[in-house]
């Protein structure tokens, strides 16, 4: 039986499973009697792209159960796995809703807009701050994973978020449109950061595990000191479209 390896984003972890993606998406959300379950996100992991680091003893030995159906999920890691999984080793990022609708996304390169409005990035993995910058994604990006940097990751997961007119004036997103708890917090830190020589100010040390989808604004990033890959999040008339159910499912979720 074909077997599979997935990187979850909550918790962190290298996972194995003869589920395909498509079958894995709402085996994680929607779990068993004995799993956790809920709004997930991972990737698909190519292991021949992947350095000799992880142990895929039980990987490896992993077989169907007695009855033949296929074992769903064998952890192999919970610790430090992002940054040991190379962007070229990412394949395509799935989100899945509470009741197990998936949306997958695949890794696209990505081209840097020219300098514009201060940003809103939610850090996602292996850490959860919520920032203001006025760095674009790839700049974001160098300036986390930055070697030698007091506070830095070698690799980080993250999205960009929807600010509209707090950051925009021309934007026709206006802040009582967005859903955000702490938009005081996030109104006041772009503003020092306008006046301000520094080029990132964090406005929530550890977010939760939820956010709204519909805040996502290009989409999510894997970055590191050298590269970025995008997974581009789908435009409003696709979400309305061919997206509808997928749609209406995150944002009930």
């Amino acid at each position: 039986m074909e077997t599979y390896l997935y990187m979850t984003v909550v918790p962190e972890a290298l996972v194995g499973s003869m589920l395909n993606p498509e079958t894995f998406a709402p085996y994680l959300a929607t779990g068993s009697r004995k799993s956790s379950h809920g709004r997930a996100i991972f990737f698909e992991v190519d292991r021949a792209k992947l350095p000799p680091v992880f142990n895929f003893d039980q990987f490896d030995a992993m077989a169907p159960h007695p009855d033949g159906s296929p074992k769903r999920s064998q952890t192999i890691c919970i610790y430090r796995v992002l940054e040991h999984i190379p962007l070229e080793a990412l394949g395509r990022m799935f989100i899945v809703t509470r009741d197990g609708k998936y949306l997958a996304i695949p890794p696209q390169p990505y081209e840097q807009p020219a300098a514009s409005a201060i940003r809103l990035y939610q850090e996602l993995c292996p850490i959860r701050p919520t920032l203001v910058s006025k760095l674009q994604p790839k700049d974001f990006g160098k300036y986390v994973a930055k070697p030698g940097s007091p506070v830095h990751v070698p690799r980080i997961f993250f999205a960009d978020l929807v600010l509209g007119s707090m950051a925009d004036p021309t934007s026709q997103i206006t802040q009582d449109m967005l859903p955000y708890a702490d938009m005081g917090n996030i109104r006041d830190a772009i503003e020092t950061l306008k006046n301000s020589k520094r080029e990132t100010l964090m406005v929530d040390r550890a977010h939760s595990s939820d956010f709204f989808y519909r805040t996502v604004g290009e989409g999510f990033f894997v970055a590191d000191a050298e590269q970025i890959i995008h997974y581009p999040f789908p435009t409003h008339e696709e979400l309305e479209g061919r997206l509808h159910s997928w749609w209406r499912s995150a944002e009930l979720s």
